[in-house]
């Protein structure tokens, strides 16, 4: 529960930009709604129940061919930005540019 209520307040400070001020409230910070670090800490948690009941799954065995939606496609494009989303947080010292992107990634 403390792990669930620091990264909560974190995703809070973090995702808003630096120069602009924000008004602390406990109901806003502590709500599940997407858009919040709750959400982001329970699209985790999805995901790791996931890989955890199927451990002998392996992106080298997946055959892509068959994937031919644009949602994934989409998805996975959306995948290939994370390591240009740092390079800027680290060039702006701006890290709501990262929880921007993963509340992005996690609503797709």
């Amino acid at each position: 529960a403390l792990i669930l209520a620091v990264s909560t307040l974190l995703v809070a400070d973090f995702g808003a930009k630096r120069i602009k001020g924000y008004t602390f409230s406990i109901e806003q910070r502590a709500n599940c709604e997407a858009g919040s670090g709750a959400y982001l800490q329970y699209a985790h948690c999805r995901l790791l129940s996931i890989e955890a009941k199927n451990p002998g799954l392996s992106a080298d065995a997946a055959n892509f061919e068959l994937v031919d939606s644009k949602e994934v496609c989409a998805f996975v494009y959306k995948l290939f930005w994370y390591e240009h989303i740092v390079e800027l947080c680290l060039e702006d010292f701006e890290p709501s540019r990262i929880v921007v992107y993963l509340m992005d990634l996690v609503k797709s």
